[in-house]
């Protein structure tokens, strides 16, 4: 159920959007008053990066399409600035983006994520 419905998502463009709307930049999830600790926008950036993080926990064959995302610099910025909600769900994708393989891990390196 969850894999036709991921891979339907992605097949009609979901991912695109997600880049395209820059769902996942810290100036998207931080643009509502810097004084709210979960700004109106970091619910939407919350929702992209649970796509991301099921994305990465169903399967590796979403791997590729996450990876031309370059989702890793989106998140370590998120990890930096990002609302607490926000924070934790990129923990979780970064979690399941290790799931599967180590496909991604130059690019957590590379992007400052880990030591």
């Amino acid at each position: 159920h969850h894999h036709v419905l991921a891979h339907e998502f992605v097949q009609h463009g979901g991912l695109q959007m997600i880049v395209d709307k820059r769902f996942l930049s810290v100036e998207f999830a931080c643009s509502d008053d810097d004084l709210a600790k979960e700004p109106r926008a970091a619910h939407v950036a919350v929702d992209a990066l649970l796509v991301v993080s099921q994305l990465a926990r169903l399967s590796k064959e979403y791997y590729p399409m996450l990876h031309r995302m370059s989702v890793c610099e989106d998140l370590r910025r998120l990890l930096d600035r990002g609302a607490p909600g926000v924070r934790a769900k990129a923990c979780n994708a970064i979690g399941n983006m290790a799931r599967h393989s180590s496909a991604f891990y130059d690019a957590i390196l590379e992007a400052g994520i880990l030591p």
